[in-house]
């Protein structure tokens, strides 16, 4: 079986990447900028499901290359 991907959008990333590592979850990376200009951080579950953190902010409905419809 194939493993999924989940992605979970957070507004306090950085302090719930921290509070996670705390408490023993181990992240394969991040948080980092991503080029896309969203902060991204990553980890599998035991099954090697991806998980993908991020926080977005106002790029994820108006990034700065988004085209504006005549």
């Amino acid at each position: 079986m194939r493993p999924n991907q989940v992605t979970v959008s957070m507004p306090d990333l950085d302090a719930r990447i921290l509070a996670l590592a705390e408490n023993g979850f181990s992240f394969e990376s991040g948080p980092k900028g991503k080029n896309w200009r969203w902060r991204e951080a990553e980890l599998f579950d035991p099954d090697g499901n991806r998980v993908i953190l991020y926080f977005a902010g106002v790029n994820r409905v108006n990034p700065p290359w988004r085209i504006t419809p005549p």
